[in-house]
Parts: C-alpha cells; sequence; structure tokens
C-alpha cells in the first residue's frame, strides 16, 4: 500500500499522561514515522464534569497500514497503556488516541469515520493540528473552525503546558535518537 499521512490526536486524564503519550509514540513506531509533534494542552474534559482535567496534543505520521488496520492498532495500544473498555462515553481514560485524518482519504463506516466526526468541533484537536499542519487548505478549514468555536464560546483547552520532558522526547523523536 502507498505510504499516507495521517493525524492522530492523544489526550488522556488518568495516571502519568505524558509518560502514556511517550509509551504510544515509541509503541506505534514498527506501523508508522512520526513526522510532527503538537505542544500539550490541558483541556477541560467533555461530557462528564466530574473528573480530572485532560492533556491532549496531536502527531502527524505516515504509514503503510490502511485506515482500518491503523485504527485497530491504535485501539491496541490504548489496550496495551491500560485504557479499559468503559460503559460511560467521555469518562476518564489514560489515553485516548483518535485518527483524525488519514491522507484525502473519506470513510464512512460503522467501525470507522474519517476526517474524525467532530475534528472541526472541538478546539482541543484543532489547536494541535494547526501546530503541525502542512496543508494550507487544511489549515484554513481549522482555522476557519477555531473562530466558530471561540465566536460561540464552547472552547475546551485551559493553556498550553510547557514541558520540558516532552519537548526533548519530541525532538529526539524526530531525529530518530
Amino acid at each position: 500500500m502507498k505510504p499516507e499521512v495521517a493525524y492522530i490526536a492523544l489526550g488522556g486524564n488518568e495516571g502519568d499522561v505524558i509518560a502514556n503519550f511517550k509509551r504510544a509514540l515509541k509503541g506505534l513506531g514498527d506501523v508508522l514515522r512520526v513526522n510532527a509533534v503538537s505542544s500539550l494542552y490541558e483541556t477541560k474534559p467533555l461530557g462528564i464534569k466530574e473528573q480530572a482535567n485532560f492533556i491532549n496534543a496531536a502527531f502527524s505520521a505516515t504509514t503503510t497500514l490502511d485506515p482500518f488496520k491503523l485504527l485497530k492498532r491504535l485501539k491496541l495500544e490504548e489496550k496495551f497503556l491500560g485504557r479499559l473498555p468503559r460503559k460511560e462515553r467521555w469518562g476518564p481514560r489514560p489515553i485516548d488516541l483518535d485518527l483524525l485524518f488519514y491522507g484525502n482519504k473519506i470513510v464512512r463506516s460503522e467501525e470507522l469515520v474519517v476526517p474524525h466526526p467532530a475534528v472541526f468541533e472541538r478546539d482541543f484537536f484543532i489547536v494541535p493540528l494547526l501546530e503541525i499542519a502542512s496543508d494550507e487548505k487544511l489549515k484554513n478549514e481549522l482555522k476557519n473552525a477555531l473562530d466558530n468555536i471561540i465566536l460561540r464560546g464552547e472552547t475546551f483547552i485551559i493553556q498550553k503546558l510547557e514541558d520540558l520532558s516532552w519537548r526533548e522526547f519530541v525532538t529526539s523523536l524526530l531525529m530518530g535518537l
């Protein structure tokens, strides 16, 4: 299969979330090559409000897996890092890996929808993507969506996190160290 660029969101609010992000990026190294990684953002929880704030980020990567196999691998990585199936939606979790975009492909199935159905509705997806997106058309769409979110007052991001260990990790990952 021809290599494609995928954009994947990272999120979590249980345990050492940043360590889980690092483990996920390393653990997925056998099926993708990371191209860019965003900063970390502290965000309010969506849905269930009585839980800890989340940490969110995003990354782009090149992969030869088709979108369904990539999704399966992302879910396997979540399980490996301690995410258990839960009945409630939007509850606490140690890690969440969401496939946001897969090249220019559109996928609509019971198992997978790409682009992610909420990608243009949540600032915790948009802001990290704006840092790493290379396509100008996509950047413009993201900026317009972010403007609309701000106008509606539906923001979740509390602050950008400055974490030196994250920056050092990302730099070494991207340099192949």
